[in-house]
Parts: structure tokens; C-alpha cells; sequence
């Protein structure tokens, strides 16, 4: 989760970003289709975080794309 999320976190590059969420979401599928629900339970929340729904007004375009890989799970 860490290969994801750390460099979400720091960079403002959009194809880093979009890389990072392609892959929180590759994993988020996987765990899905293996039932592994711990997994699931941890990856999905770490999207969730990088959606800054909760402070909107710091949102940030690689704060939208996470909306759209939420919405789109």
C-alpha cells in the first residue's frame, strides 16, 4: 500500500498520480475477487483518504481523479 500511497501524497505530477490510483484500485479489484476482506477494508479507506472530502476547500485535481477511482469501484 505504501508504493501507492507515499508518492500520492507528495507529488502534484498527474501521471504519477494516476498511476498511484490505478493501482490502489488494481488492489482494491484483486482483493475483491479473492475475498480477502481485511485487505479490501485497508485499501479502500486509503483511497477514500486522498479525496480531501472532508476539508473541500484544500481539494486539489489529484484530489478530484481519487473521487472519480472511488466513484468508479
Amino acid at each position: 500500500m505504501a508504493a501507492f500511497t507515499i508518492p500520492l501524497n507528495s507529488t502534484s505530477d498527474q501521471h504519477v498520480v494516476e498511476m498511484c490510483l490505478e493501482g490502489l484500485r488494481l488492489c482494491i479489484h484483486i482483493a475483491c475477487i479473492f475475498n480477502m476482506d481485511l485487505e479490501r477494508g485497508a485499501f479502500v479507506p486509503a483511497l477514500a483518504k486522498f479525496t480531501s472530502l472532508s476539508t473541500p476547500h484544500e481539494i486539489k485535481p489529484k484530489n478530484i481523479e481519487a473521487i472519480r477511482y472511488l466513484l468508479g469501484l
